[in-house]
């Protein structure tokens, strides 16, 4: 998840009347690219796993090396013990079905839920990170 630092990096709808377009208190400032953070994290339920700030952006190689092996696996440990009787859910991104990263679930024993491309609102993170920011 990205969070935006300093201002919201959305659109805003606000209804006007005529002549209102170039009043101060109508308008609201905006910052063209705002400062924000990646953050990396992994619930399920029993509770939340371990979180990541991930610094600039990711790609297959950044997400295996500083998400995946010192992150997602001890998270696993932690909550679900010894036994690796889940299924793991994540978003469509490519850095993250990308072949390497596939082939590294493979290699340790992880099933994936196939996920639709376009789903974030069945995400149950989703719930979390609107919590968080």
């Amino acid at each position: 998840m990205r969070i935006s630092i300093f201002s919201s990096d959305g659109v805003r709808y606000v209804r006007k009347r005529p002549g209102e377009d170039n009043m101060p208190e109508c308008t609201t400032a905006t910052m063209k690219h705002p400062l924000s953070v990646m953050i990396w994290g992994c619930m399920c339920m029993n509770g939340v796993g371990r979180i990541q700030v991930v610094d600039g952006t990711i790609n297959a190689n950044k997400y295996m090396s500083e998400i995946l092996q010192p992150k997602r696996l001890p998270s696993a440990r932690d909550l679900f013990g010894a036994a690796n009787e889940y299924i793991f859910q994540q978003d469509g991104a490519p850095c993250y079905t990308a072949k390497k990263c596939k082939k590294w679930f493979t290699e340790n024993n992880i099933e994936v839920l196939d996920w639709p491309g376009n789903g974030p609102d069945l995400n149950p993170i989703e719930n979390l990170w609107s919590w968080l920011e």
